[in-house]
């Protein structure tokens, strides 16, 4: 798989599960044995659970990608999470893609605060 393929499941799932609230995009992204070494997200099951949990929470949210870098099968990205235009968060995550879905991945945040 290229590394432009790889960037565009990563957009794939930013857009459909954080931006469209698409949670099909969920099953179609995230391999069974997912890991999320950062949130301790074991397995589809789990993904699928706690990112649904996640988006029915926090249902304005709008992730801006900012940056995309790829090389072998890891894709890194730095984004701006946003909610009802309101700058919320920061951060980067690198994940790693093989046979077309995001199989582990790891993330950094910061919470924005309000002065």
């Amino acid at each position: 798989m290229s590394s432009e393929e790889s960037k565009a499941i990563v957009r794939r799932w930013h857009e459909g599960v954080f931006n469209q609230k698409r949670l099909s995009t969920i099953d179609e992204l995230i391999d069974e044995n997912y890991a999320n070494h950062t949130a301790n997200i074991v397995g589809l099951a789990d993904a699928r659970e706690r990112f649904s949990e996640l988006v029915r929470e926090h249902p304005d949210v709008h992730l801006v990608t900012e940056d995309t870098i790829a090389e072998g099968d890891k894709v890194a990205t730095r984004w701006n999470w946003y909610e009802k235009d309101k700058l919320i968060a920061i951060g980067m995550t690198i994940h790693r893609v093989s046979g077309g879905k995001i199989v582990e991945d790891w993330f950094c945040s910061m919470q924005m605060t309000t002065g």
